[in-house]
């Protein structure tokens, strides 16, 4: 099961860094869906997450076929790499799509504004967008709610 690790710290790392770093939680949702929108990339394939994701995974091969095949014999240092895959692969992953991506940036897919829907309302803040939750009073994310106003009470006439 540790050996998930190797594949999937990349992944999270690569996810992590495009939403947070290069596309600032910014994103065109209709196109997500889109086949041939905006985040098709080349050919459908985005080489800068291939990339950190290669250098990402590559240096705990050694340290996987040694957990599958105990009698291989392969260096100290990586199988001690190994030990923290999952902390090499998304830190490595993160540091390598983010650095690639402000030096050879994918400005196709870059928006100022997240991208709703289709309808007029798209280009909407967040907080005036109608599918937004409407918190008269906040109370956090939960929605606050006035039951007493809302009830005929028979005893109360």
């Amino acid at each position: 099961m540790g050996g998930y690790a190797v594949f999937l710290a990349p992944i999270a790392g690569i996810i992590a860094s495009d939403f947070w770093l290069v596309k600032k939680r910014e994103f065109d949702i209709p196109a997500l869906y889109d086949p041939y929108g905006r985040y098709r990339y080349y050919l459908g394939f985005n080489w800068r997450a291939m990339v950190a994701f290669l250098f990402a995974v590559g240096p705990n091969l050694p340290g996987l076929a040694l957990s599958i095949t105990p009698s291989i014999v392969i260096s100290d240092g990586a199988a001690n790499l190994y030990t923290f895959d999952w902390l090499y692969g998304f830190v490595v992953s993160i540091f390598l799509y983010t650095s690639l991506s402000f030096i050879f940036p994918a400005k196709e897919t870059l928006v100022e504004t997240t991208i709703y829907g289709l309808d007029d309302s798209s280009q909407l803040s967040e907080k005036q967008h109608p599918s937004a939750p409407n918190y008269e009073k906040d109370f956090g994310n939960v929605d606050a709610v006035n039951v007493a106003q809302d009830v005929d009470y028979p005893d109360k006439k």
